[in-house]
């Protein structure tokens, strides 16, 4: 699973990709073809090369490097395309040649001012060499021209050029310099040919720094913390929130309220009021867990994530119309996939908000608790938040605490078995609606 395939999950994936400082260009679109990574080992080492990169950002010492880091990024180019010419052999022009003299000292340029934070970019010997045949007289710019050194008749000829007034010589003296130029470059591309697979590899070592010193910029502004991988399945996530929805609320001048949530291979069930809170807690927890394998800090104050082979997110209106399909078929469709998937054995991650809520709620009850009875059998881990009373020992429920004081609470708390609460009236209540429509309600909530 590549992340440009499910960025746009309504989880605010979409949200912390954007709030990237990736200095290359290139480096967004490596980032967005990048796979998930699905063993503890490979997170574990990405989270180790990124330790440097954390102990810069946190230093206030190198916020003036790290500016002059990112302008160097700004020059770095997906230039894959040149180097696989060179390596076929075909002959150079001077933008490509350009490409890679300001690939190499671009690269070399960039490990220098990284080492000044004692930060290690391992990039592979022979940069260096690709420099000199790119840079004859040592000038140490960015830009390239067939210079004169390359080649004495070569220089011979531009001197004529310049000193004759003669157009129809002038004219014969060019067509002479441009068969030696493509000399010159047919000979660099030659030299060049056997730097293409260290050329390849230094750009791909210098897009992934990029890509960790933006999430390590990108946690230490937003207060993420570094995920512990949990070997045993449970999932312990202290003071989580959703980056997206507290960057809304707090433009309304509002907080976000973080969680706690905690919880192991059974499913787990939360039930509360509408306004409750129970979607944030699903879309939080499926953006932590694609963060933490695609990388990335999580943010929480604390969190130990178990690696999972899928994940699914079921929730929203569904409705597909080009399928002629409702919300409530289309919502099953989906659900199903689970279902198949976990035949499969794959250790997967299911969050599905309020499955069957479009239609009638004897029904409704049935097919959750069934949906329940069959996943807990599997090696799945299954969170669903309902509004139907689901009696079911095979799953921990849990529900939003709800509104105390006139103020909604989102903590979530064990809940014991029995009916799921009755808070729709109060929290309608809080907002303000017609009291006469609320107390005809109650009156009929009281026959």
């Amino acid at each position: 699973m590549k992340l440009k395939h499910i960025i746009d999950i309504p989880c605010g994936l979409r949200y912390c990709f954007e709030n990237l400082t990736l200095g290359s260009s290139y480096s967004r679109r490596y980032l967005l073809d990048m796979d998930m990574m699905e063993s503890a080992c490979q997170i574990r080492q990405w989270q180790e090369a990124m330790q440097p990169y954390r102990q810069m950002v946190a230093d206030n010492r190198f916020s003036s490097l790290l500016q002059t880091i990112a302008l160097r990024y700004n020059a770095i180019k997906d230039i894959r395309e040149t180097i696989a010419a060179i390596a076929s052999g075909r002959v150079a022009d001077d933008i490509e040649l350009f490409e890679v003299k300001n690939l190499a000292m671009g690269a070399l340029a960039i490990q220098e001012l990284l080492a000044k934070a004692e930060v290690n970019l391992p990039l592979p010997d022979g940069l260096e060499k690709v420099v000199d045949i790119l840079d004859p007289d040592a000038n140490k710019i960015l830009s390239f021209y067939v210079y004169d050194s390359y080649s004495p008749e070569l220089a011979a000829l531009r001197t004529r050029i310049k000193c004759t007034d003669d157009a129809e010589e002038r004219q014969k003296l060019i067509l002479e310099s441009q068969e030696i130029e493509y000399a010159v470059r047919q000979k660099l591309t030659h030299e060049l040919k056997p730097f293409a697979a260290l050329l390849s590899d230094s750009l791909e070592k210098l897009v992934v720094a990029d890509i960790m010193l933006a999430q390590a910029q990108l946690s230490r502004r937003m207060g993420f913390c570094q995920p512990e991988v949990s070997e045993g399945g449970e999932y312990v996530l202290k003071a989580m929130f959703n980056p997206h929805i507290r960057s809304v609320l707090n433009e309304k001048g509002r907080e976000f309220q973080k969680i706690d949530l905690t919880f192991g291979h059974q499913p787990l069930l939360i039930v509360g009021a509408n306004m409750g809170g129970k979607t944030v807690v699903l879309k939080t927890l499926v953006l932590i867990q694609y963060l933490t394998q695609f990388g990335f800090d999580v943010p929480a104050s604390e969190a130990r994530i178990p690696v999972k082979k899928s994940v699914f997110f079921c929730a929203g209106d569904a409705q597909n119309e080009l399928d002629g399909l409702s919300s409530f078929g289309a919502e099953m469709k989906k659900i199903d996939e689970v279902l198949k998937c976990s035949l499969s054995g794959a250790d997967i991650l299911a969050c599905i908000d309020e499955p069957a809520r479009s239609t009638n709620p004897i029904e409704g009850t049935a097919l959750v608790s069934a949906l329940i009875d069959i996943l807990a059998e599997k090696k799945i881990t299954l969170l669903i938040t309902t509004h139907y009373n689901i009696d079911s020992d095979l799953c921990l429920r849990m529900k939003v605490r709800g509104l105390e004081n006139g103020k909604m609470n989102y903590a979530l708390d064990v809940a014991p078995r029995g009916e799921v609460p009755h808070e729709a009236l109060n929290v309608a209540r809080s907002l303000g609606i017609s009291d006469r429509w609320l107390d005809e309600a109650q009156k009929i909530l009281g026959k």
